[in-house]
């Protein structure tokens, strides 16, 4: 291993590692760490944490200027270790106590000893003994400090990394209860986009319509402010529609495609629901009828509700009513009459602003429809017909727009809506302004006629065969069945039945002849447009000798209504009444 060098600091002489004593001056050398003992020693750079050899200014991994006691700076330098110009810092109290060393030092140097020349300790190089500065490497002998030079790469200060601190278990539950917020404001807004979107608006709008249960006066607004809007004032405009279903689907998508439903109702958008979607009503025009008797001591009531004093002469009472929306509207006049109090009412659909009519009068009819059916007038239960389907009303209380119906097993018949007209009660006046309708309502029927000077009502039925019809069609059938006159056709099961009876008694020699006759006995309405009917089949059989006759009664058979057409649907349930031969 060669010998190590270091230099002396007082007269720059070389001095080998070994010397306590510089041999050319005799100034006594600091001692000094060998130089196998510094290389196997290490600092830690505190940029990067990489371990650095004792003596090393510059960290060989990041480049970090290391700081580094200033004695053993100096000592790695005499040392040959220190190649770079890093800057040292060394505070008061070192200068104080490297020059009280020095003073002993020199103190206790050898009295022979000769000072011939002063080298610089950084570099060596001759030096002037009061020099400030060593005039080779600038190193200054006062401070001990080399000189600062602009090019050398000054060591980025070293931060130290904050050790994150575990977070507050009542900062994780705000910031839980912050994230639900948030995805239930998400989840909100898209069910609220759906929801309160325009056309699923107008639906539930039109729904509630349909639906007399149902308030929907937070759908409604008037077109004056002077009008109240609540479930009570929007009733008749439900009742109305309620009876007009088809009216409804219609006006749905006329306010989807953006179009009035009619002269009287249109949709607008009206403030918002939640600040965040917009909120669509109906806007309905308002009416103010007024209601006429020909009695003055009358009262008159508006679906229950007193309309109040009626003025007038003449057999002309009347009195203007307070605003309504368009609807269905029950009115009651009650009167003395000749000492007897005559009672009637009157069902009417507002669309205008017009005059009632509430004049009484009396009259004896009829109604004839299917037995055990319940009377109906003016949504008042009035009576129940008998087995053969007829019920007769004396001297009952006329007035104008009276409707009649017949409810049986759940189906309602059509309406009859021209009883006063029809009974010539009021031909004398054709004030047209005296008459309420709508465009719903203009339909006339000739369900009101007269027999034996009586008048009688016959409801019509929706899908109702009558009884030539369903006697035609069944006659028909029972002798040449034809499968266009069944339901499916020659699927229909009942016409295999029959043609396969049939084709039995065709292929019959003993059998010359056979012919049936039906006998219709009682129709009633069914659902879905078909009519039950009961009915009797009489079937002959010719032989030669003799000839039998059979009586089979048939029950619930059905017949569906096809257009203009009837199809036999199921011929019911047959049960043998009467079987006899007949001698020819």
């Amino acid at each position: 291993m060669s010998e190590k060098n270091n230099f002396c600091p007082n007269c720059g002489f070389k001095v080998s590692n070994d010397k306590t004593f510089c041999p050319n001056c005799g100034y006594e050398l600091p001692k000094t760490e060998s130089t196998d003992d510094l290389e196997n020693k290490f600092n830690i750079c505190p940029n990067c944490g990489t371990q650095v050899k004792l003596g090393e200014v510059f960290c060989p991994n990041c480049g970090a200027k290391l700081t580094i006691p200033e004695k053993k700076l100096i000592q790695a330098k005499v040392l040959g270790k220190q190649t770079d110009n890093s800057k040292l810092s060394a505070d008061s109290t070192d200068k104080k106590e490297n020059s009280s060393e020095d003073d002993e030092k020199s103190q206790s140097k050898p009295s022979h000893a000769k000072k011939v020349q002063v080298f610089c300790p950084n570099c060596g190089h001759p030096i002037k003994p009061d020099a400030t500065f060593c005039n080779n490497c600038g190193y200054n002998l006062i401070t001990k400090e080399l000189p600062k030079a602009s090019s050398t790469p000054e060591a980025q200060p070293v931060t130290s990394q904050k050790v994150r601190q575990p977070m507050k278990l009542r900062t994780k539950i705000l910031l839980s209860i912050l994230g639900v917020l948030l995805i239930a404001l998400i989840g909100f807004y898209a069910w609220g986009s759906s929801y309160y979107s325009k056309n699923n608006q107008i639906d539930r709008i039109t729904d509630g319509l349909r639906n007399t249960k149902t308030d929907i006066s937070q759908y409604i607004i008037a077109d004056t402010s002077t009008m109240k809007v609540n479930d009570n004032t929007v009733k008749p405009l439900q009742q109305y529609y309620q009876d007009h279903q088809t009216t409804v689907t219609s006006m749905a998508q006329k306010l989807k495609d953006g179009e009035s439903a009619n002269d009287h109702i249109s949709l607008i958008q009206n403030g918002r629901y939640w600040l965040l979607f917009p909120k669509y009503q109906l806007k309905v025009q308002t009416f103010q009828p007024q209601v006429e008797t020909n009695h003055g001591d009358s009262v008159i009531t508006m679906n229950g509700k007193n309309v109040g004093k009626l003025t007038g002469s003449d057999n002309k009472f009347g009195k203007k009513l307070g605003l309504v929306f368009p609807g269905k509207y029950h009115f009651t006049v009650k009167s003395q009459v000749e000492g007897r109090t005559l009672s009637a009412t009157s069902t009417t659909n507002i669309w205008a602003n017009k005059t009632l009519s509430m004049d009484i009068e009396t009259q004896t009819f009829k109604v004839k429809s299917v037995p055990k059916g319940e009377v109906y007038i003016n949504d008042k239960k009035v009576g129940t017909l008998d087995k053969d389907g007829e019920i007769t009303f004396k001297s009952y209380p006329i007035t104008r727009n009276m409707e009649l119906y017949v409810l049986y097993n759940g189906i309602k018949s059509e309406i009859v809506n021209d009883m006063a007209s029809s009974f010539d009660d009021f031909t004398d006046e054709s004030d047209e302004d005296d008459y309420y309708s709508d465009d719903a309502s203009d339909q006339e029927s000739d369900d009101v006629t007269q027999e034996n000077g009586t008048y009688v009502v016959q409801p019509k039925w929706k899908g109702l065969i009558s009884k030539d019809d369903a006697k035609s069609l069944l006659d028909d059938n029972y002798h040449d069945p034809d499968d266009d006159s069944f339901v499916n056709g020659s699927a229909n099961k009942w016409y295999g039945q029959i043609k396969q009876q049939n084709d039995r008694w065709d292929k019959d020699d003993s059998m010359d002849s056979y012919d049936t006759d039906v006998t219709i006995e009682s129709i009633y309405p069914d659902k879905g447009n078909q009519s039950k009917v009961n009915y009797r089949v009489n079937y002959t059989f010719e032989y030669d000798d003799h000839t039998k006759k059979q009586v089979v009664e048939y029950t619930g058979g059905t017949l569906k209504k096809d257009g203009d057409d009837y199809l036999i649907n199921t011929i019911g349930d047959g049960k043998l009444i009467s079987s006899r031969d007949e001698d020819n």
